[in-house]
């Protein structure tokens, strides 16, 4: 999926950033969020043009086939995480997002009918002081 993101010679990236005017950045292929198998992508700008990002990015991995040299491919899986999106968010915004006894991310997932998980902070990495968000 970071290949939809970046493209063929980064031709995909310099089009998101030049389309929405924001700084975007995706990890390297060898670096992964700590404890996960997930590469990172770091998007600075205004909070509408990140929404409207965001979609886009959705988009393209949505859209992504594995490509022909892809020796063995999880179908049902990876059909699973394109309907995914993972947000890594400040411990202090996570507790905002889940709201008082959990009633703001109740009205989320009734409003949009969605499943929203969250990180546990027993399950944060060490030295980090950050969760993560599943939609």
């Amino acid at each position: 999926s970071a290949g939809a993101i970046i493209g063929d010679g980064g031709k995909e990236i310099k089009n998101i950033k030049e389309t929405y005017g924001i700084s975007i950045q995706v990890s390297k292929k060898e670096v992964r969020f700590p404890g996960t198998d997930e590469r990172v992508i770091t998007m600075q700008g205004e909070c509408e043009t990140i929404k409207k990002c965001v979609k886009h990015i959705q988009d393209l991995i949505r859209n992504d086939k594995p490509p022909p040299s892809a020796k063995s491919v999880d179908v049902e899986g990876n059909e699973k995480r394109k309907r995914a999106l993972k947000l890594v968010v400040a411990d202090t915004s996570a507790g905002r997002l889940i709201g008082k006894g959990g009633e703001t991310i109740k009205q989320t997932k009734e409003k949009y009918k969605v499943t929203v998980n969250t990180s546990k902070k027993h399950e944060a990495i060490p030295g980090l002081d950050e969760r993560i968000i599943s939609v």
